[in-house]
């Protein structure tokens, strides 16, 4: 599988495991800024592109599964990908990411999660995702859902989790 996001714009190989690798030259650039306050506070921000510049672009050649085809990696000019994280304290946090098309910045995929941390003991997340069809690869419709997931941690070594998805 493949998930071109703000984690993997600039691995050598965005491809997962060992079977494929990257060919051609590919140009990946972005910016990024983080705050970070005294307090522990901090905001980060996020943005980039890959370009093709040469050689055959790995990502819009099929194989068996399409992995690459329908990624954003698939054209000469990537989608692009960011991120924005905000984290008022050391208990909280909030994350939005997105890929867009280059050309109308129709979004394709958005990622948006909370976290807290209520206690030394008590811990919860909330998920919500929308990714946009993708026919080549088997997703005729747009998918979306929510997922929830709570720790809590009853002995030092000892912990009951669980989530739902939706």
């Amino acid at each position: 599988s493949l998930v071109f996001d703000d984690t993997n714009l600039f691995l050598w190989n965005k491809f997962s495991g060992y079977d494929r690798f990257e060919g051609g030259t590919r140009l990946n650039y972005g910016a990024q800024y983080t705050l970070t306050l005294r307090s522990g506070a901090y905001a980060n921000m996020m943005i980039g592109q890959s370009y093709q510049v040469a050689g055959t672009n790995s990502y819009a050649t099929a194989d068996a599964a399409h992995v690459g085809i329908s990624s954003g990696l698939d054209t000469r000019q990537s989608d692009i990908v960011s991120r924005f994280v905000i984290a008022p304290n050391a208990s909280a946090s909030f994350m939005v990411k997105g890929r867009f098309d280059p050309l109308d910045m129709t979004m394709r995929r958005l990622d948006v999660a909370a976290s807290v941390r209520v206690s030394a003991n008590l811990e919860g997340s909330l998920q919500y995702a929308r990714y946009e069809a993708q026919p080549y690869i088997g997703y005729d419709k747009r998918r979306e859902g929510v997922s929830t997931a709570v720790k809590y941690k009853f002995h030092e070594n000892y912990y009951a989790n669980g989530n739902v998805k939706i």
